[in-house]
């Protein structure tokens, strides 16, 4: 008995396309709904839109598993960012590296050294989502209490981070493009250092400019924040080289190449350790402050000065959950519209590219629509590659040609679009709204651009 074809697979493919840009560019993106309700809505009506199509619901299901168990250890090095930033405040890692940054650092300069301290440490720890969520949200907490503007706080860090993805040989964006293009990452790295250097010299530039709005009136109250910090710090917390112990594990295990879930959770437990048995918190404080975060009315005692609580009153596994359960229903929406033959439509409307210029434009569009529809690094690098590489063989260039404009059109989808994991867990890790820092993410404008310009010239300067 053949099945019932309401839709066909032309038509169900553009339905899907509409129905997650409806819910989540308009409902979330502009009318400013929650995106998990949204995107439950999305994923009811694409089902039933797979299902209108011909899909049996074995196939739907069949199709979800296999997606969603792709990225389970996701869900895993999620958990364990939460995990972690909880660990860092009863260590005293996070109160002790923000007490001392504070006073070294001016309002007027704190964007810039934001910017650079973030592309310094996620190039180093090869993760993103690592530096975002230790070093990045210590510095926003800092940019917060000299009064800078949550948005262009959350900017610069999230830009900085953002180099790691494109120059780090430990990043798994970075190690996840090299297995698609078949290369070594020196290979990328070639590619894309100059386009990066340029990048990151403009955003400091921007970064440095936008921070002199906030130079200090008043150095002498400036001074007295700074101090107000660090005694309240060094009153309620311990404070020595032992703390940044969780914080150096981090950079070791990464530089072992151990994974990253494993990474973050040896880094927590250690903390851990030194809160229990060196800062003197209870068993139960600690384990409170890693699954549902740290709370200083309840694990400091009254009077906690505010400038204090607004620096660790953060992180946990359940400051996580949002972005987890995101994740989970747009990775479920991606699995049924790949069963209906949504990519593969894509793929056809991008069309032939003629010359070699038109194959980076068409590897810029293709990247930066796969990307809107996907919300997903990994699964837009590869359908990119994997829909452009016949245009490469048929017009004589190597592939890798391809890799600054994809990762650079991947970088700004991702971070900048509100239903795109990246912009998601972003979001999470500074409690901001997409639209409020994206104004200022220079780094990820600036980028596309540059990579595009330089690849074009290398077109028409030598054979590619």
């Amino acid at each position: 008995m053949s099945k019932r074809t309401i839709l066909t697979k032309a038509s169900a493919s553009v339905a899907s396309m509409i129905l997650i840009l409806l819910f989540l560019c308009i409902g979330n993106g502009f009318l400013g709904f929650s995106a998990l309700p949204m995107a439950l809505f999305a994923l009811f009506f694409i089902i039933a839109v797979a299902l209108c199509s011909g899909k049996s619901w074995d196939e739907i299901t069949a199709a979800i598993r296999k997606r969603v168990g792709k990225i389970a250890m996701v869900f895993l090095i999620l958990s364990g960012i939460g995990f972690v930033m909880g660990a860092w405040v009863v260590s005293g890692t996070i109160p002790a590296i923000g007490a001392v940054l504070v006073q070294m650092i001016r309002p007027d300069s704190i964007l810039l050294f934001s910017f650079l301290i973030c592309c310094v440490f996620s190039v180093a720890v090869g993760s993103n989502f690592c530096a975002m969520g230790t070093i990045g949200l210590i510095l926003f907490s800092i940019a917060r209490i000299q009064n800078i503007p949550a948005g262009i706080a959350a900017a610069a860090c999230i830009c900085g981070t953002g180099v790691c993805c494109c120059c780090s040989p430990i990043s798994d964006v970075f190690i996840q493009t090299a297995e698609i293009y078949q290369c070594k990452p020196a290979d990328i790295i070639r590619q894309c250092i100059i386009p990066v250097l340029i990048t990151v010299a403009v955003s400091a530039a921007y970064f440095w400019k936008a921070g002199q709005a906030f130079s200090v009136p008043d150095p002498q109250a400036a001074s007295e924040v700074a101090s107000e910090l660090y005694l309240s710090v060094s009153r309620y917390f311990k404070v020595s080289g032992l703390v940044l112990l969780p914080l150096a594990v981090i950079i070791l295990l990464t530089i072992l190449r151990l994974p990253s879930e494993a990474v973050l959770f040896l880094s927590g437990f250690s903390a851990i350790l030194i809160g229990i048995f060196y800062q003197g918190f209870s068993v139960h404080d600690c384990i409170q402050s890693v699954y549902s975060g740290f709370r200083s009315a309840s694990m400091l005692g009254a009077g906690v000065p505010d400038i204090l609580s607004r620096l660790t009153d953060r992180g946990g596994i359940l400051s996580m959950t949002d972005g987890i359960l995101f994740l989970l229903l747009i990775t479920m929406c991606l699995a049924v519209m790949e069963l209906i033959g949504t990519f593969e439509l894509l793929s056809r409307i991008i069309g032939t590219c003629r010359t070699k210029a038109s194959l980076i434009l068409h590897t810029l569009g293709m990247t930066a629509a796969s990307a809107l529809i996907t919300g997903d690094a990994f699964s837009s690098l590869m359908i990119t590659h994997d829909t452009l590489l016949s245009e490469c063989t048929r017009l004589g260039v190597k592939d890798q040609l391809l890799i600054p404009v994809s990762l650079s059109a991947n970088r700004i989808v991702n971070n900048c679009i509100p239903w795109c994991f990246t912009a998601q867990y972003a979001a999470s890790v500074f409690r901001i709204n997409t639209w409020d820092y994206v104004p200022n993410a220079v780094f990820f404008f600036v980028f596309p651009s540059v990579a595009v310009v330089i690849q074009l010239f290398l077109c028409r300067k030598r054979k590619v």
